[in-house]
């Protein structure tokens, strides 16, 4: 029995076809994935209520670069 909702295993297998063996992806390749703007994957992760879940690769308040994880690029781009 599944424990996700319908869409992910297409969307997983959309993204693997895309980037092959990649477990994280860059807010720009995110946006083609979800099929946005940019700017608004990077509204999405300083959102306080849902945000986008990325991880914060870069050094200082100024200098902020991110990484998505895939299963939960998936997961937010379902359940939103």
């Amino acid at each position: 029995m599944k424990r996700y909702k319908a869409g992910y295993d297409e969307l997983l297998e959309m993204i693997e076809k895309k980037f092959p063996d990649r477990v994280f992806l860059h807010p720009k390749e995110a946006a083609t994935i979800i099929g946005c703007n940019i700017k608004t994957v990077y509204e999405a992760i300083e959102k306080k209520y849902k945000p986008l879940p990325a991880k914060n690769i870069g050094s200082g308040l100024k200098n902020k670069r991110y990484v998505i994880p895939i299963t939960e690029l998936i997961s937010w781009a379902i359940g939103r």
